[in-house]
């Protein structure tokens, strides 16, 4: 029987991504054949192309130019560059109005001028009162509401509307964190970013910010290669007794396998050295939709559920049961839900029940494609059989 359509594209990104974590890891060598189509299924999943660029000039004497990693670096390389003069304009804003501010995940390699890495949008933390200050302040200034900004407070909700102004990239005004853990206190050991008026997390607080956010958060971003350096920086930072309790706080969570697997590999990657690759099959379903090999829709709530249910599925574990029940994301969970409707406010018992059944039904939809797409990106990582065995 023949392999279905797209599966050629999909094990071309696959050998992609195994040489990209060998040239991260310190170990030089030009890229494998690939076609345009896998290219580009990589990098716009993996969001990598800069520091690949940069180490394959440095590092791999007479690599070939790739005209797709050239073009998308340099697309990378200008929201890089959008949000670090973003950065810059909220820092000045902050300072003029006395605000307390601090620069959250990947904004903060950028705040700090390390390596280059893509962005999508800013996020600060501010008090609520704080953020609401400097959000009249950046509407005052020409930036753009996306919506109405929900009341603090309502459940499910962590953040102002995203704000846009031409030229800039998106910027998120944060008065809460989700999923860190009860006992998570961003500003403990808060310190100045390279911006003046502009704070960061300790180490150890943004290690395990980006981790929870990309493992926990967001499943299909788990082992995303521009995810796994940002950790990286942040781990590099930290001290012994910081990485001792990094993984104890891993392995004391319900999603503890994923968590321990995303910190061993992003510490490999900031020890210099190639990590095993945990989460090839999780990077074969992205493939699979991006480059159209699925054939499945994958936009909208109903794609977010169909990548959750197909990572959940290749993970095993319990990872499948816990997006119903268990987790902090689940769909039986309150605390997870997207508030900032009136009918949060006046009836919020009716409001959650809607929302369990809205993310219910979706889940329970897009579960027979998900493992279906998870089987197809088992057998295309030759790791069927300990899906099998781990579900």
């Amino acid at each position: 029987m023949s392999a279905p359509a797209g599966d050629g594209v999909v094990r071309e990104a696959l050998a992609l991504r195994a040489w990209a974590l060998r040239l991260l890891g310190g170990e030089p060598a030009p890229p494998p054949r690939a076609g345009e189509a896998a290219w580009q299924a990589f990098l716009f999943a993996e969001r990598c192309a800069m520091p690949l660029r940069v180490r394959m000039a440095m590092q791999v004497s007479g690599a070939e130019t790739v005209g797709v990693l050239e073009a998308r670096a340099t697309i990378e390389l200008q929201r890089a560059m959008a949000a670090r003069a973003g950065l810059a304009e909220l820092a000045r804003m902050v300072r003029e109005h006395g605000l307390r501010a601090m620069v959250l995940k990947g904004g903060v390699p950028l705040a700090q001028g390390g390596e280059m890495l893509d962005v999508s949008d800013v996020d600060l933390l501010l008090s609520a009162e704080h953020a609401a200050a400097l959000a009249a302040a950046m509407d005052r200034s020409g930036w753009s509401p996306e919506y109405a900004d929900p009341v603090p407070g309502t459940p499910g909700c962590f953040h102002l509307a995203g704000r846009t102004r031409p030229g800039y990239v998106g910027v998120e005004l944060h008065y809460a964190l989700a999923f860190l853990g009860g006992d998570f206190d961003p500003w403990e050991g808060a310190r100045p970013s390279a911006i003046p008026g502009l704070l960061r997390m300790a180490p150890r607080a943004q290690a395990w910010h980006v981790l929870a956010h990309a493992v926990v958060h967001h499943p299909a971003r788990r082992g995303t290669l521009r995810d796994l350096l940002v950790l990286a920086q942040a781990l590099r930072e930290c001290t012994a007794d910081d990485l001792a309790a990094l993984e104890a706080r891993a392995a004391a969570s319900v999603h503890a396998a994923p968590l321990g697997d995303a910190l061993a590999m992003a510490r490999a990657l900031a020890g210099g050295r190639a990590p095993d690759d945990a989460f090839a099959a999780v990077a074969a379903i992205v493939y699979l939709l991006v480059s159209g090999a699925s054939r499945v829709p994958h936009d909208g709530r109903f794609g977010g559920a169909l990548v959750a249910a197909a990572t959940g599925f290749v993970a095993g574990g319990g990872e499948y049961r816990r997006l119903w029940a268990g987790g902090p994301t689940a769909v039986l969970t309150p605390e997870a839900f997207q508030g900032g409707y009136g009918i949060d406010r006046w009836a919020p018992g009716a409001a959650r029940a809607l929302r369990k059944l809205q993310r219910g039904s979706v889940l329970a939809a897009a579960s027979v494609p998900g493992w279906m797409l998870a089987r197809r990106a088992a057998r295309l990582t030759g790791r069927a059989e300990q899906a099998a065995a781990r579900n």
